[in-house]
């Protein structure tokens, strides 16, 4: 028996894996639905490599109670394989349409599984060098510091007033 991948009211997708179904189109669009617009739609949910086979052509694998033609007058029984190539999700049944109805949904072909290549590692750089470190800075000047060496200190503060009040100046110019 086929494991359904039909959940409550959802089916459970994987990504990469390959799945088969029976969808029937129902009436009136059964006898509309051709293959080419069914692939179209499915290639919009998330399906690639998508095959239609005939009823009297299925594969020696498919399972016998997925074999049933359940369509009813005018309805279009489709058999399907395809693989899905979006991320895992679950999509709600409600999203396949009111044309569509899921007969049957299962797992043919689990993903790959991803192999990690062996061989030698090296580590990954996960910060960038820090910068050099900065050389101490140069001793002051025995008078205090200052631009001119030597200047007395009442000077020096008669020129920081100077400067300050420069400054002030400016600022009230530049905010009028």
């Amino acid at each position: 028996m086929a494991a359904s991948v039909v959940v409550g009211d959802a089916v459970v997708l994987e990504q990469n894996a390959v799945y088969r179904a029976r969808l029937c189109v129902v009436p009136p669009y059964g006898p509309l639905a051709s293959e080419d617009m069914l692939r179209s739609k499915l290639g919009d949910q998330g399906f690639s490599e998508v095959v239609f086979y005939p009823k009297t052509a299925l594969p020696a694998n498919w399972p016998a109670e997925e074999r049933a033609d359940d369509s009813g007058f005018m309805g279009e029984m489709h058999y399907l394989q395809g693989r899905f190539v979006l991320s895992s999700r679950r999509v709600p049944l409600s999203k396949m349409g009111s044309q569509v109805a899921l007969r049957g949904m299962w797992l043919q072909e689990p993903p790959p599984e991803v192999e990690v290549p062996p061989g030698p590692y090296r580590p990954v750089d996960v910060a960038p060098p820090l910068p050099p470190v900065l050389p101490p800075p140069p001793p002051e000047p025995e008078n205090g510091g200052g631009a001119v060496p030597g200047m007395p200190l009442g000077l020096k503060v008669a020129a920081s007033v100077v400067g300050l009040g420069v400054a002030f100046v400016v600022a009230r110019w530049a905010l009028r």
